[in-house]
């Protein structure tokens, strides 16, 4: 039983899907065609509201369709190639988000599994839920579920901002370092829930790999992770394989990255490794993904955290120029100076971000995707 319940309600607004002509009548229409029936919902104890499997709405960040569960990042046969530390990070739900077309007023959310929070970051990012609703042609903010309790259910808050029922588009970010086996959400009486209109069709994902700092850790929201903010600033496909403090690249890992079709992959796991670890590893991890991947762009990045990773950023560095010698075509590097751009230290503890640290990564990272993405061929403006 909940410990708690409380309803949410969301801000709509007018936006435009697939080409400038395609406003608010035409979301209108999506939700009324594609309309979930009541005989997919059921009442809750204690709630005013109608409720909704998550997992029938539409999964994104899901590297996977045959995942542990709905919400986590490999499949069952991956258990065997990874280390159990990545795969008991994998069961975690970063990255994974459900898009949705709402009219309702109230939006609420129902999950389950909310980790312990840790010292070092806010359990409204590890534990929580972060939700954006699309106005114009950006992914605006419009409230966060806080969890109450590590036990079997949370409910969520998102706040209220206005009363008036419009059909709208939203992105509901799942916890960054918690397990979601099911998330349901609620509705007003009367009000409809669908499915999201085919957005991003044809797209291949931009993969992220690496760390803790990959994964999320330490952001404030779910949402706020640096992958998280890439993927509304170039609103386009990201799939977030963040392993927190097991993103060291074994081959395992390579075999599982080179089985998803992608339009970039970004190697960031300097921080987990050694200098041995990246003297023997990373050549034939980024040979073999090339030998399964032979035209998607290779993007190899510093750690930000420069001051502590000197050496290890100049064997990083020599594995690059070798690949480079050995006619490894595809590559791209990114150096850690300056991705921390304020004056003011972007971290919780030297090492993980805060929502400072990682917007400073992802405004850092924005120009270099959008230049690899455009370069090959890609369209960032596809689906607007």
């Amino acid at each position: 039983m909940f410990s708690k319940f409380l309803d949410a309600a969301i801000v709509a607004g007018v936006f435009m899907i697939f080409s400038p002509a395609f406003c608010l009548a035409d979301t209108q229409r999506w939700l009324t065609d594609n309309a979930m029936g009541t005989t997919s919902s059921h009442k809750m104890e204690n709630s005013k509201l109608t409720w909704y499997d998550g997992a029938k709405l539409t999964i994104e960040g899901r590297p996977f369709v045959d995942s542990v569960t709905s919400y986590s990042r490999l499949a069952v046969r991956h258990k065997a190639d990874v280390t159990t530390d990545v795969w008991r990070n994998a069961l975690s739900a970063a990255g994974v988000t459900l898009r949705f077309v709402t009219d309702s007023p109230t939006i609420s959310a129902s999950w389950e599994n909310a980790k312990q929070p840790m010292g070092h970051m806010a359990w409204s990012g590890s534990g929580g839920l972060d939700l954006y609703s699309r106005d114009g042609d950006k992914w605006m903010f419009r409230g966060v579920g806080i969890p109450t309790t590590t036990e079997t259910e949370n409910v969520a808050v998102i706040q209220k901002f206005r009363q008036e029922p419009v059909a709208t588009e939203y992105l509901l970010f799942l916890p960054l370092y918690s397990q979601v086996d099911k998330i349901e959400i609620g509705i007003e009486d009367g009000a409809k829930i669908s499915t999201a209109p085919p957005r991003y069709e044809g797209q291949l994902p931009i993969v992220f790999y690496g760390t803790s700092i990959t994964m999320g850790g330490c952001a404030s929201r779910a949402g706020m992770s640096h992958p998280a903010i890439i993927r509304r600033m170039l609103d386009y496909p990201v799939i977030n394989l963040g392993f927190s403090g097991s993103g060291k690249s074994e081959m395992g890992v390579a075999r599982v990255l080179a089985e998803i079709p992608a339009s970039v992959y970004v190697l960031e796991p300097v921080q987990n490794m050694t200098v041995e670890m990246i003297e023997e590893r990373i050549v034939p991890f980024v040979k073999h993904l090339r030998s399964k991947r032979a035209d998607t762009p290779i993007l190899m990045v510093e750690s930000p955290n420069v001051w502590s990773q000197g050496d290890k950023h100049v064997v990083w560095k020599k594995a690059f120029d070798q690949l480079k010698a050995e006619g490894i075509s595809g590559l791209h590097y990114m150096k850690g100076d300056g991705m921390y751009r304020s004056q003011e230290d972007g971290t919780v503890d030297r090492t993980h971000p805060t929502d400072l640290g990682f917007y400073d990564m992802a405004v850092a990272y924005d120009p270099v995707l959008r230049q690899i993405l455009n370069d090959s061929g890609v369209k960032l403006d596809a689906g607007k």
